[in-house]
């Protein structure tokens, strides 16, 4: 669909910054292209309506992480699946000289703050709170990037960006999971967002 509208607007060249209208009678044909969706804030997802289906796990990203680490409740509602470390009794130093053993491994996938798809494979060991390797992240096509003004995982392939964000000296990656009782975990491809970390 093409309308005809008198244009009686035109900017001059901005002088200072500032842009001033130039008077003009001619007319213009425009084209209709569709709606504008308005967005909301966080890549046009409605947060508060986000919260009521969604669980956050905020995996601390670490440079000094051998593997992706997660303890069996996050993300209780993904298998955990044994692997030939848990079996052969493999385990990790902690940095008080502690055995860690593995119990395996989860495969954690739902959304980036953009509600674009995420996921990420973890270990499954004794441990506070999810830990996310650099080096994974690195080895699953991506870049990791730290700064004060902006943090990031970005997919080489796509170019997507997933950001992190810094709280209290630390850097965090936000992945989304469906709660249980609407869960959807049948995700097999992240054509977008970040590719599934340290596989």
């Amino acid at each position: 669909m093409s309308l005809t509208m008198p244009n009686k607007t035109k900017w001059q060249t901005p002088v200072d910054g500032i842009s001033t209208e130039q008077k003009d009678d001619k007319e213009t044909t425009e084209t209709y292209l569709g709606p504008i969706n308005q967005f909301e804030m966080n890549g046009g997802v409605n947060m508060q309506e986000w919260e009521k289906s969604w669980d956050l796990i905020k995996v601390n990203v670490d440079s000094g992480a051998i593997d992706n680490v997660c303890n069996k409740e996050i993300g209780k509602e993904f298998a955990v699946k044994e692997t030939k470390m848990s079996k052969g009794k493999g385990y990790y130093m902690s940095a008080s000289k502690h055995k860690i053993y593995n119990e395996g491994e989860k495969t954690i996938v739902g959304q980036n703050d953009m509600g674009l798809p995420a996921g990420m494979t973890f270990q499954v060991c004794d441990v506070k709170g999810p830990l996310g390797s650099v080096r994974r992240i690195c080895e699953a096509g991506n870049r990791v990037v730290f700064d004060d003004y902006e943090s990031f995982v970005e997919n080489k392939t796509t170019g997507t960006r997933t950001p992190i964000e810094k709280v209290g000296g630390v850097y965090y990656l936000n992945l989304w999971v469906k709660k249980a009782e609407t869960g959807i975990h049948a995700m097999t491809n992240c054509d977008t967002g970040f590719h599934w970390q340290g596989e």
